[in-house]
């Protein structure tokens, strides 16, 4: 035998020796099992809307199961049949180097309750998406009544997303989140709320410019909680820029025939704070740590300040805008 027929049937057995191969790997790749399912739950773990067990369950019946050979469970169909649920926000779904199936679910995070006139419930995520109510499991989020059922389509998109603004920012500060009961929509696209301490409405009109409006609301509480208390006024409207007009509930120890109007603390008196000359803006507060069991009675006594100096002098020589056009 010469040298080249042995270098030539070395080639062919080379070349048959890895089709064998091929053909080997690829039968154990088929007699591979599913040998467990793993899944993992991604969200706010205080507010589990779906559990292992669903998870499971959808898996398992749609031919995702224990013993079944992994080149049978269709991944892609599963990932598209979890999406369909509307609580899980993202689906991943792979065969680790154990042939157990790992499932990776995103749970939709809701950030507030809508009540509509109508008396039906849903929530809403940061994406503003809407999620039904599960009866077994209740969200301690920002809620929000008389939401108009019937209304525009157009016009219920932009309140939803006026919504979604507002309950991403009490959501992201613990004061604001411990103080407000509920927001009501009024005029269809305004919104005031309950505050848990006091017994006064909360006026903060439209959804703009919210970060102002409650920075003006912070730096009146600060000034009149202390000085004069807020069970005189029935109404706080922090709407118009650079100033908020207090409402009195009393008019009996007045002798001004329409003392029924609306008080304007100007920016030249005890609204000068309000108007940032002396405060810096209020930063939010994360919701970690102690912060979070502080209920909104201790942090409200815990942010009163004593007046600076002069301002019992300014308060008493403020101007009190009579006029009944705001």
């Amino acid at each position: 035998m010469t040298k080249r027929k042995i270098i030539l049937i070395s080639w062919l057995l080379l070349f048959f020796a890895t089709i064998a191969l091929f053909v080997y790997a690829g039968d154990v790749k088929r007699s591979k099992i599913c040998k467990g399912i793993k899944v993992e739950i991604v969200g706010q773990k205080k507010y589990v809307f779906v559990n292992e067990e669903q998870i499971k369950g959808i898996i398992a019946a749609n031919g995702g199961r224990v013993g079944y050979v992994t080149d049978s469970i269709d991944l892609k169909k599963l990932e598209q049949v979890l999406y369909a649920d509307v609580w899980v926000k993202k689906a991943d779904l792979y065969f680790d180097n154990n042939q157990v199936l790992q499932v990776r679910i995103a749970e939709s995070d809701p950030i507030a309750r809508i009540f509509t006139d109508q008396g039906n419930t849903f929530y809403i995520d940061s994406s503003a998406k809407k999620l039904p109510v599960n009866s077994k499991v209740s969200a301690r989020v920002p809620v929000f009544t008389s939401f108009p059922e019937a209304g525009n389509v157009e016009a219920d998109t932009l309140l939803i997303k006026d919504i979604q603004r507002l309950s991403s920012f009490i959501n992201s500060d613990t004061f604001w989140t411990a103080m407000i009961a509920q927001i009501n929509i009024v005029n269809k696209n305004q919104f005031e709320f309950v505050p848990v301490v006091g017994n006064h409405m909360i006026a903060i009109g439209t959804a703009d410019s919210i970060e102002n409006k409650f920075n003006r609301l912070y730096s009146f509480y600060q000034q009149v909680w202390v000085a004069k208390g807020l069970d005189k006024y029935k109404k706080i409207d922090v709407q118009y820029n650079g100033q908020v007009v207090a409402t009195l509930r009393d008019s009996a120890n007045r002798n001004d025939a329409v003392f029924g109007i609306p008080v304007r603390i100007d920016t030249v008196s005890l609204a000068d704070t309000i108007s940032n000359k002396n405060i810096p803006a209020r930063q939010a507060q994360p919701k970690t740590g102690a912060a979070n069991k502080k209920n909104a009675a201790t942090q409200a006594q815990e942010r009163k300040k004593p007046p600076p100096a002069g301002a019992a002098k300014q308060d008493k020589h403020a101007t009190t805008n009579r006029n009944t056009n705001k």
